[in-house]
């Protein structure tokens, strides 16, 4: 529960500062259990569909099992010039497998007595909130401005939504 303060007092000082500005799905279109299960989930998930979900933990562990795969990926150093088209790449990796937030928010909002699945949906937010200030970071770097700030503030983002992440799978396996 504290970390999930923390995480909360986080998103409000990015939204503040400017520094989140993540956009999120409003397609809904059919997505199985199976293929979340599979980690490969594409689409967000409408409520009905969420509501019928047989398995919603299943569906949550696909996620984010497919977010951490991408998160694996991307290494979160100061970068230079040079390096800027690689950590776009790697981003856009990130960006790609953990789009799946807006499903992990309905299935948290249609089970609201499982709070792995609250878990498991800040996790995926805190995820993409710390690749888009990552990505805010990059823009500085290729404009040639200090983007320390933003990039110490993405790292930290990164670093609890992990801790998110972890404890979210812990939760997913009871």
């Amino acid at each position: 529960m504290i970390r999930l303060a923390l995480l909360a007092t986080l998103v409000l000082l990015a939204a503040s500062c400017g520094g989140s500005k993540s956009t999120s799905s409003t397609t809904t279109a059919t997505t199985s259990t199976t293929a979340a299960a599979a980690g490969t989930p594409t689409t967000t998930m409408s409520r009905s569909e969420a509501i019928n979900d047989p398995h919603p933990r299943v569906t949550a562990r696909g996620y984010l099992t497919r977010c951490q795969a991408g998160l694996r990926q991307l290494r979160l150093v100061v970068v230079t010039k040079s390096d800027l088209d690689g950590a776009r790449q790697q981003l856009a990796g990130v960006k790609a497998a953990c789009g799946g937030g807006a499903t992990l928010r309905v299935l948290a909002e249609v089970n609201p007595n499982d709070a792995a699945l609250g878990q498991a949906a800040a996790a995926e937010t805190a995820i993409a909130d710390a690749a888009t200030n990552f990505g805010h970071y990059l823009d500085h770097v290729a404009n040639g401005t200090n983007g320390t700030k933003i990039f110490k503030f993405s790292v930290e983002e990164a670093r609890q939504a992990k801790i998110l992440l972890a404890d979210a799978f812990s939760e997913l396996q009871k």
